[in-house]
């Protein structure tokens, strides 16, 4: 990615960038389209030209790269900038509800992302009516994630457990 052109648009599943105003794709396999034209909802980490994703919502800046809410695939990807690859930060792949630690971590259709001064992630977990915390680097340390303020078959959420 050329310096200075910041990831500005995820749509058509894919990641976008501009270049002398011209939308430039920057990660996400555009050549597989279905009978439409629309390219193919996928799930693939690796490198950019590799990469797949299915619903990507959000994005923002983190830990030197960025973090893409992939709701379709109900997970939280990072975006390497110096590596130039995706990888899987936290989630299942599978829509459903529990606390946990990277891949234990489960969302169902993650869309708003945010992050705050010290690095929390914060990710609206719509299907599920609930907002996570996520501390520490998310793809790096597979950061821990809780649920906050929501209530669940497993009870209310004042005090959660810390996994991993």
């Amino acid at each position: 990615m050329p310096s200075g052109n910041l990831p500005s648009c995820v749509c058509y599943r894919a990641i976008w960038t501009v270049e002398d105003g011209e939308a430039v794709l920057l990660t996400g396999r555009m050549e597989v389209a279905d009978l439409s034209g629309q390219p193919v909802a996928g799930y693939n980490d690796g490198p950019f030209a590799q990469a797949a994703f299915s619903e990507p919502w959000a994005i923002v800046p983190y830990d030197g790269g960025f973090l893409v809410s992939d709701t379709g695939n109900h997970v939280l990807r990072y975006l390497d900038l110096v590596e130039e690859k995706v990888c899987t930060g936290a989630g299942t792949g599978r829509a459903d509800f529990c606390d946990g630690t990277g891949e234990q971590a489960a969302f169902d259709s993650p869309t708003g992302l945010a992050v705050d001064n010290q690095g929390t992630v914060y990710i609206a977990d719509t299907g599920n009516g609930a907002v996570y915390r996520c501390q520490r680097s998310v793809c790096r340390n597979r950061g821990a994630c809780l649920r906050s303020g929501y209530s669940h078959d497993q009870g209310p959420c004042s005090s959660p457990v810390w996994h991993g």
